[in-house]
């Protein structure tokens, strides 16, 4: 933007947690973007040389830079088309001028706590690798050792594991606090008739994105909570159908947004299981879910149960027509914090931590399936 408008702006944002970096040109915000990472963009739409939209769709095509939120400024009224066109190259909302400085803090400080909880999470990650890849090193050295080493070193290991078991445990309880005011606050408003649709809108948007980082963090708690036998249930008797059909309908909306076919077959006569409702809802629930996530926008997707011929078993197949996998990751499909090659299908990122389908082992393990 220009001189004027960026000291305007600074003036808004100023604040002590937060490093603004000002461009006047697309040259030199792409430049920006080679050598720092930013939690968000606030971008003009009319610019001298390239407008806002061409320099958004640029920005969108480097992995590095491509989930990063951009707020489009305008000082004219926008046809539908072509706010439709801003959010088609990555844009999240449309500021007017002269903004209102309450709302555009607002929006910037959200989309800065997320990126913050974004990294931390990124960062635990990237530790539980390190420690993944030493915690193997060292199984290799204890094969090589004699048996009074390799009884040393395994207990070494076993409290290696429980420290990081710890640490886990407590970081994501840290992370999941600050999300739950942020959660009720987005949800509450996100249903308040009083608000203008737009800023409706806006916190519907918000409160879709903590979800999901609360359920990243769920599912880290998850495997932990496994990892140490922590996990109780509470089995009742149950109709799997039923318990099916909910898990369904908490991901119908997914499904409308892509269009994708669902196709029912509960062919199944024997639907009576002991089992944790919440539990099996949950292994449900991600099946059925990178079922969708990695179907294209139109595909199909199939949920069939039926009789296991020979005994009293039930069984549930998911099958669609999403990218599929190879031999190599269906090896490794199980594995904690594994991701196949579709992780990168067409320059995009699915998102996760790679733990649904590790969690749905263990827990189908510990109900007996």
């Amino acid at each position: 933007d220009g001189a004027r408008n960026l000291d305007v702006l600074e003036s808004i944002l100023a604040s002590p947690r937060l490093r603004l970096v000002r461009t006047q040109t697309p040259e030199e915000a792409l430049l920006a973007l080679v050598h720092s990472e930013f939690a968000c963009i606030i971008l003009d739409i009319n610019m001298p040389g390239m407008n806002g939209v061409d320099l958004a769709r640029l920005i969108k095509t480097r992995r590095r830079s491509q989930q990063i939120p951009i707020i489009f400024l305008t000082a004219y009224f926008l046809e539908e088309k072509d706010i439709l066109q801003g959010y088609g190259v990555g844009a999240v909302d449309y500021l007017t001028k002269p903004i209102n400085p309450a709302i555009l803090k607002s929006k910037v400080a959200v989309f800065v706590d997320l990126f913050q909880a974004t990294q931390a999470l990124a960062k635990a990650n990237r530790s539980l690798e390190l420690e993944i890849i030493q915690r193997h090193n060292a199984e290799e050295e204890l094969r090589q050792s004699n048996i009074k080493e390799l009884k040393s070193a395994h207990e070494q290991l076993l409290a290696a594991s429980r420290a990081k078991d710890d640490f886990l445990a407590i970081l994501s309880h840290e992370l999941r606090t600050p999300l739950n005011p942020i959660l009720l606050v987005a949800s509450d408003a996100a249903s308040r008739l009083d608000l203008p649709a737009e800023a409706r809108a806006d916190f519907e948007m918000i409160r879709k994105n903590v979800e999901l980082e609360a359920r990243l963090i769920d599912d880290l708690l998850d495997l932990t909570s496994i990892t140490r036998g922590k996990v109780a249930l509470d089995r009742h008797t149950l109709d799997v159908h039923a318990v099916l059909q909910e898990s369904i309908a908490t991901i119908q909306d997914e499904i409308k947004q892509k269009q994708i076919a669902l196709t029912l077959q509960l062919n199944a006569k024997n639907t009576t299981v002991f089992a944790d409702a919440v539990r099996l809802q949950q292994i449900f629930w991600n099946l059925l879910r990178n079922a969708v996530k990695f179907t294209h926008a139109g595909g199909r997707v199939t949920v069939e149960t039926r009789d296991s011929a020979g005994d009293s078993k039930f069984t549930l197949l998911i099958t669609d027509t999403g990218i599929g996998m190879n031999a190599e990751e269906i090896n490794r499909i199980f594995n904690p914090f594994s991701q196949g090659d579709h992780a990168t299908d067409n320059g995009h990122r699915f998102g996760g931590l790679g733990l649904g389908l590790a969690i749905s082992q263990k827990l189908i393990g510990l109900l007996g399936g």
